[in-house]
């Protein structure tokens, strides 16, 4: 019996998958299950706390504001010429006090 025949005998459905499938779209599977599971698996030791610096009058960010609506983090750092402001999950901190963060973030 050869490697072939094994795997139909031992799970028909995968064989045939396999066979009807490029080898690219097979890989970009495997490659998003991973991903799925390391971020699981990390998330529940690791907190990522995304953070922006804006010096200017504008405190808005399209791709800050994309990654907080897509990820959903806990909490979110805003340094900015703004005074400190705590919106939901979005905290404002003044640029001049960005030496005393974990004051704030905790």
């Amino acid at each position: 019996m050869d490697f072939e025949e094994f795997l139909n005998a031992a799970a028909p459905g995968l064989y045939k998958y396999m066979m009807e499938t490029e080898p690219q779209e097979i890989l970009k599977i495997q490659h998003d299950k991973l991903i799925d599971q390391y971020r699981n698996y990390f998330a529940k030791w690791l907190q990522i706390i995304p953070v922006e610096c804006k010096s200017g009058g504008n405190v808005t960010s399209a791709s800050f504001k994309r990654y907080r609506k897509e990820e959903t983090p806990e909490k979110a750092i805003r340094f900015s010429t703004l005074e400190y402001k705590v919106q939901s999950a979005l905290i404002n901190v003044p640029l001049y006090l960005a030496g005393r963060i974990k004051n704030y973030v905790n």
